[in-house]
C-alpha cells in the first residue's frame, strides 16, 4: 500500500502540473467545480532517538452547487516502523452573510497509532461587520472525536478570526479543551496564527500553539510553533510550504516539514 500510494502522489503531480501548465496557456473562463490537492510532510527527531515519520495525502472535493461540496481524503502514515492507511470523506456548505459548516468522517482500519476513526465538525458565523480599523469578525468552533483502541478523546475548540480593514492581514485564535473518557479529565489550551495576504499570489502566516494532547488518558503538553506560505501559480493552481516544531515536555523534539499542491479544474 505505501508503494501504491508514492505512486499515485508522483502520477497525481505530474497529472495536476501538466493540467496547470495547460491551464494557464488557456484563455477560456469556465466554472470550475473540482479541487485535487496532494502533500508530503517529513518528522525528524531530537532530544530522542527516533526514526523518521512519513505522510503522504490526497485530497479530492466536488462542487455539489455554488454553497455546497463533497470531498474525499486518503492519508498514509508511516511511524513506529509501522503503516496506517486512513480514508474519510465529507461535506460542506456556506450559509448566507458568511456563516459555514463542515462535517467529516475518517476510518483507519486495522490502525497501530492512528485513530480507529473520527468524526470532525467546524463552523463559524460572521458576529461583527467592523468599524474602524477592524474589520469583519467571526465566531468559529471546532468539534473532534476519535476513538482509539486505548480510548476515546474529544476536543471542544471555540475560537474567532478577526479581519483589518485597511490592512491585509487577519489574527485567528482558539481556545481548546481536551477530553478525556478514562479517567475523565478536561486538558486546555490555545493556538494563535496571523496571516498576511502580501500579494495578489503570495500570503505568508505564522503562529504559536499550547495544545495538551490526550491519548488514552495520557496527557502530554506539546507547544509548537509554525511557519508556511502560500503561492498561487495562477488562479487556479497554488503550492504551500509548511514548518513546524513541536516540543513535547520531558520527551522529543519534532520538526515537520510539509509541501503541498493544489489544483481547481
Amino acid at each position: 500500500m505505501q508503494i501504491v500510494m508514492k505512486k499515485t502522489i508522483i502520477a497525481l503531480a505530474i497529472i495536476l502540473l501538466t493540467s496547470a501548465m495547460v491551464g494557464a496557456a488557456k484563455s477560456e473562463e469556465r466554472k470550475k467545480e473540482w479541487q485535487a490537492s496532494i502533500g508530503y510532510s517529513n518528522s525528524s527527531f531530537s532530544r530522542s532517538a527516533r526514526k523518521d515519520w512519513h505522510e503522504e495525502n490526497i485530497f479530492l472535493s466536488r462542487k455539489i452547487n455554488d454553497n455546497t461540496s463533497a470531498n474525499f481524503t486518503l492519508v498514509q502514515a508511516n511511524r513506529f516502523a509501522a503503516s496506517d492507511t486512513s480514508i474519510g470523506g465529507g461535506i460542506g456548505h456556506n450559509f448566507a452573510n458568511g456563516a459555514y459548516l463542515n462535517a467529516s468522517f475518517y476510518a483507519t482500519p486495522n490502525a497501530d497509532f492512528l485513530a480507529r476513526y473520527a468524526l470532525a465538525s467546524d463552523g463559524g458565523i460572521k458576529l461583527w461587520d467592523g468599524a474602524g480599523v477592524f474589520g469583519p469578525t467571526v465566531a468559529t468552533i471546532n468539534l473532534l472525536h476519535k476513538d482509539y483502541a486505548s480510548g476515546d478523546s474529544e476536543n471542544i475548540d471555540p475560537g474567532f478570526v478577526q479581519y483589518m480593514a485597511k490592512m491585509p492581514f487577519w489574527i485567528s485564535g482558539k481556545w481548546i479543551n481536551g477530553f478525556s473518557k478514562k479517567p475523565a479529565k478536561r486538558t486546555g489550551g490555545y493556538s494563535l496564527k496571523l496571516d498576511w495576504q502580501a500579494s495578489e499570489n503570495f500570503r505568508p502566516f505564522a503562529g504559536f500553539s499550547f495544545a495538551p494532547e490526550i491519548d488514552g488518558g495520557v496527557v502530554t503538553n506539546v507547544s509548537t510553533r509554525f511557519a508556511g506560505a502560500i503561492y498561487n501559480l495562477n488562479p487556479d493552481t497554488n503550492v504551500r510550504l509548511d514548518y513546524a516544531g513541536e516540543d513535547r515536555k520531558n520527551s522529543y523534539l519534532r520538526n515537520i516539514y510539509s509541501i503541498g499542491f493544489s489544483r481547481r479544474f
